[in-house]
């Protein structure tokens, strides 16, 4: 198998109250597979959030390194970085603070194209019905804003948008432990649809081993900040 995200001794400090150190992320390595869904499990403060978003570039490190086809990602800068962020996309779990609320679903799905100049602005339209079809939204939704939406169809205009870039990992952080049980399992059982069509990379941070245990291929457990076991799924 291929690995594409080679993670490499990953140390992540935060200071505490009296200025002591708090490892966040403490010692962190294992090699993700092109193709495979791969969930991190572990309770709230374990760390797994953190890593992801080292992964993404959201969070500096403070040691360690993130390879990804033979180069350190956390090490770019400028427009390298910039470039590097098609490779790796995120759905956060927060659909209210990812989503612009003052933007319509055309226009939040579309950003990403019209800032690598992927697409001219006449396509918007479309593209993103395109993407809405491919997450399950019909065009009525085209001209909505995100409060005119539920949390479930927020989370699919923000895979539609994740999707856009064409990633070759699409990282989910804790993206469906806020939706009801109906609707966490469709969101989840279309993320494995794409995931099959596409040989799409997914990393999947949860809290709930008995769900990553039916829909993952390996699981990495974490326990305050470090890895404590990586396992194929049962």
């Amino acid at each position: 198998m291929e690995k594409i995200i080679s993670i490499k001794n990953i140390n992540k400090a935060f200071n505490s109250k009296n200025n002591a150190p708090v490892m966040a992320c403490n010692n962190v390595s294992f090699d993700v597979y092109k193709g495979e869904f791969m969930s991190i499990v572990g309770e709230s403060g374990c760390g797994k959030s953190t890593l992801m978003k080292i992964i993404t570039n959201l969070e500096a490190k403070t040691s360690g390194e993130v390879v990804y086809k033979g180069i350190d990602i956390t090490e770019l800068k400028g427009e390298y970085l910039r470039r590097s962020r098609k490779n790796i996309q995120m759905l956060f779990q927060d659909t209210t603070a990812s989503l612009n609320p003052k933007m319509k679903v055309k226009d939040i799905i579309c950003e990403p194209l019209i800032n690598f100049k992927m697409i001219n602005k006449k396509d918007k339209l479309k593209t993103a019905l395109g993407f809405l079809e491919k997450v399950g939204l019909d065009e009525s939704f085209i001209n909505r804003y995100p409060k005119e939406m539920s949390g479930g169809q927020r989370q699919r205009v923000g895979l539609a948008r994740a999707l856009t870039l064409n990633p070759e990992v699409l990282i989910l952080d804790e993206a469906t432990s806020a939706l009801d049980i109906i609707t966490r399992d469709k969101i989840i059982e279309l993320i494995k649809e794409i995931h099959a069509k596409n040989n799409l990379t997914v990393l999947f941070v949860c809290h709930d081993l008995e769900l990553v245990s039916k829909i993952s291929d390996r699981i990495v457990v974490m326990q305050k900040g470090k890895v404590v076991d990586l396992k194929k799924a049962l």
